[in-house]
């Protein structure tokens, strides 16, 4: 293994938003000179403060700001949902403090983020300051370690035992990954994002975990009760053995489905699986936000794979993502 990376896709889509900076490979940045920022993250305003409203975003400052020159945003993302939720009735400009911004998500921006003639959306850095973006960080060597806590290595198969390293994250990606799942994040009600980080080795792009390697888990049947908030998905007598084989934790652990259309796909994590059911438990709000699940959700004859469940790591360069420990488990074969 000569290179490991972590990235999360960057992406900036630009409709009449007018920035200052873009996204070029993994990480972009703005060639200007460099100005001191207070410990606290507090922005002296720029000499020449522009038209209309202003949000400030700054790497040292502290997470809840408010964009303001005293709480100024501690990442783009902020910012750039505070400019979508506004009317464009004025001119918005972001201005961004010199430093280091490393991406949990994919950055996009679309019509939604777009301004006017009148009243233009502008991102810039601060007072001609260098701006770097971030979508990918390079593992050290000295960050992979054979894993030797007992509690993982009894959740692994046994011929991958010995074989599956411990990756700590550096701090830029383990303090950005972002929820490993957002709900309507498109147009549509039903629309989920998954969001998870990829793992490159030497340019190549790792698998990760997932069960079935190949082909679907068929759904058998899913049912709910309007009062109650999960929805049960049903499986085959053939498949209970399996989830019997997997932890009771499940935090980040996610179901991907295709309906029984076959051609609508979606994500839900996984609240939690009863072996002796053959039941999977989703949550109703994560699936849809209102009574269509027989059509979105996992119903009869859906096909399902689970994704990032470290019993299911059983081939090279597979790996699973901790978000809580911010670490990655990957089966390396021959060492690190």
């Amino acid at each position: 293994m000569k290179k490991l990376t972590a990235i999360i896709t960057a992406v900036l889509m630009l409709f009449s938003v007018t920035p200052a900076f873009g996204v070029e490979d993994a990480s972009s940045e703005v060639e200007t000179v460099q100005s001191e920022q207070s410990e606290t993250g507090a922005v002296q305003p720029e000499s020449a403060e522009p038209e209309g409203k202003v949000y400030y975003v700054s790497a040292e400052a502290s997470t809840g700001g408010d964009g303001s020159v005293e709480k100024p945003f501690s990442n783009i993302e902020s910012a750039r949902n505070a400019v979508r939720s506004m009317k464009k009735t004025e001119p918005i400009t972001v201005i961004i403090r010199g430093g280091e911004y490393y991406l949990g998500n994919s950055l996009e921006f679309t019509n939604a983020d777009s301004g006017t003639e009148s009243a233009p959306v502008t991102y810039k850095a601060y007072n001609g300051e260098k701006v770097i973006i971030h979508g990918s960080v390079d593992i050290p060597r000295s960050n992979i370690s054979q894993v030797t806590d007992e509690s993982v290595i009894s959740r692994l198969q046994g011929n991958v035992r010995g074989k599956v390293y411990e990756i700590k994250l550096p701090s830029g990606i383990a303090n950005n990954m972002g929820n490993v799942f957002e709900a309507k994040v498109g147009t549509y009600d039903h629309s989920h994002d998954f969001n998870m980080l990829d793992v490159f080795d030497n340019g190549e792009l790792m698998p990760m975990s997932q069960w079935p390697n190949g082909g679907f888990a068929d759904v058998e049947s899913m049912s709910y009760k309007a009062d109650e908030p999960l929805l049960n998905v049903i499986f085959g007598e053939e498949y209970a053995t399996r989830f019997s084989k997997w932890s009771s934790s499940f935090e980040d652990v996610v179901m991907s489905y295709y309906t029984k259309a076959g051609y609508e796909h979606f994500f839900a994590p996984v609240v939690s699986v009863s072996s002796k059911d053959r039941t999977v438990y989703l949550n109703k709000e994560n699936v849809m936000n209102n009574p269509s699940y027989e059509r979105v959700g996992p119903s009869a004859n859906a096909r399902a794979v689970f994704m990032n469940l470290l019993e299911e790591i059983d081939m090279p360069g597979e790996y699973v993502v901790d978000r809580k420990n911010k670490k990655i488990y990957m089966y390396i074969e021959g060492g690190k």
